[in-house]
Parts: C-alpha cells; structure tokens; sequence
C-alpha cells in the first residue's frame, strides 16, 4: 500500500508467530496481532521487515506474510 502522506505516529514492526513446531506462520495469532495492533492505535505496520524475518522465510513465505498482512489491514494502516 502506498501512501503520499509523511509517516507519523507509531509504526511498529510485529514479530511473526510460528506454529508450536517453530516450522510455519501461525495464520490465526498473525491476524489476531495484527488486531491488536490496530485496534491499539498503530499508525502503520512494517511486516517481514525485521524481528528475524528477512533470514527465517524463504521470498515465497515473506511473500505469503505480507499478502495476508495488506488483505487482512483492509486499508486500516499503511504498510511498509
């Protein structure tokens, strides 16, 4: 999502949960943080972006993450 505006407020960079095996994104809490997150005041989200990621997920994962992400923000906060 791109947007003109200049980047104010709280941007947080949340970490990815895994599934209790530590092999996969966990879809459910992942939506659920992203709630949280949202709901809490956030002002924009950076996923995939730090916390570990960039050398945990293969391109396709990080890919994956970031699609559910945007779907799942529905327009709510800007994501980097």
């Amino acid at each position: 999502m791109r947007n003109s505006s200049p980047l104010r407020g709280i941007v947080t960079f949340p970490v990815t949960p895994l599934t209790n095996d530590g092999t996969r994104l966990n879809e459910g809490r992942f939506r659920t943080l992203l709630d949280y997150l949202i709901d809490g005041g956030v002002n924009g989200l950076v996923v995939v972006g730090s916390t570990g990621s960039i050398g945990s997920f293969n391109e396709e994962e990080r890919k994956k993450i970031a699609e559910i992400a945007v779907k799942h923000a529905n327009g709510r906060v800007p994501l980097f």
